[in-house]
C-alpha cells in the first residue's frame, strides 16, 4: 500500500511558522509558497489542502481552480474580517485547536460504510446490498462529498460551491434537488422516509450516520421531507 500523501500548505503571512508547528505535533506537510506548485502536487487521494487567503499566490480564480479539481477537504485560513467560503478558519487560532481540527477531518477513511451501503472514495465506486450502481460522475462526487461529511448538514450553497464549482451566491438550488432525486432513485428511497440522504428543509442535506439511522428508526414518527420532495 502506497504511504498517504502529505497535507499541502499554501503559506502566506498568516500561516508563517505554521508548517513547522503542526510537523511537531505528527502531521505530515508539504509547504510551498506557489499556487501553481500546490496543483502540481494535488493528488486525489491528497487528505487535506490548507490555503492562507493572505498568500501573495492567491486569489480567488485559484480558490475556484482548486474545488473544481478536488473532492477533499480544503481548509482556509482567513484574517478575522476576512469572507468565508467553506471550512475556514481565523486568525488568531490556538494551535491544539487546529491539530485536533485536523485530526478529526483525517479520521475519515476512504471506504465508508452505511448499512448495506459501500461507498469507496478512492476506487470512486458505490455498491448497495454487494451491487454496483451505476452512479453519474456529478452523482458520485455529490455522494463522495456528503459522505466525506457524514452525519454534518451541508447546506445547497457549499454543494453548489465544491460539488458544481459554482461561484459563491450562486442560487442554483435545484440543480442540487434533481441530482439528489436521481440519487435516492437508484438508493431506491422513499425520499419521506429516507434511509440515507436526509433533507434538511430550507438548508441543505446530510447523509445520516450509522447512529442518526439508528435513532430515526427508533422513533414512533417518521420524520418528514420536504415538500413536494426533491424540488
Amino acid at each position: 500500500m502506497s504511504p498517504t500523501p502529505p497535507i499541502l500548505i499554501l503559506e502566506g503571512p498568516l500561516t508563517g511558522g505554521l508548517a513547522a508547528r503542526l510537523t511537531a505535533e505528527g502531521f505530515s506537510l508539504l509547504p510551498m509558497r506557489r499556487f501553481a506548485s500546490l496543483l502540481t502536487h494535488l493528488e486525489p487521494s491528497t487528505p487535506l489542502v490548507i490555503l492562507d487567503v493572505m498568500a501573495p499566490d492567491f486569489s480567488w480564480h485559484h480558490w475556484q481552480a482548486l474545488i473544481n479539481t478536488y473532492q477533499g477537504h480544503v481548509l482556509l485560513i482567513t484574517p478575522s474580517f476576512g469572507k468565508a467560503h467553506g471550512e475556514t478558519l481565523t486568525v488568531p487560532f490556538d494551535l491544539p485547536h487546529l491539530a485536533r481540527r485536523l485530526r478529526r477531518i483525517l479520521q475519515h477513511p476512504p471506504l465508508i460504510r452505511l448499512g448495506s451501503l459501500l461507498i469507496d472514495l478512492d476506487a470512486r465506486s458505490v455498491s448497495l446490498d454487494g451491487r454496483p450502481l451505476p452512479l453519474s460522475q456529478r452523482e458520485h462526487d455529490l455522494l463522495a462529498y456528503l459522505a466525506r461529511r457524514q452525519g454534518k448538514v451541508v447546506s445547497y450553497q457549499e454543494l453548489l460551491e465544491r460539488v458544481w464549482g459554482y461561484p459563491p451566491g450562486s442560487q442554483a438550488h435545484d440543480l442540487v434537488r434533481t441530482c439528489v432525486k436521481r440519487l435516492r432513485c437508484k438508493l431506491g428511497e422513499d425520499p419521506r422516509r429516507p434511509h440515507y440522504l436526509e433533507t434538511v428543509r430550507g438548508v441543505g442535506y446530510r447523509l445520516r450516520s450509522p447512529a442518526q439511522e439508528a435513532e430515526a428508526m427508533s422513533s414512533p414518527t417518521p420524520r418528514r421531507e420536504e415538500p413536494p420532495p426533491d424540488r
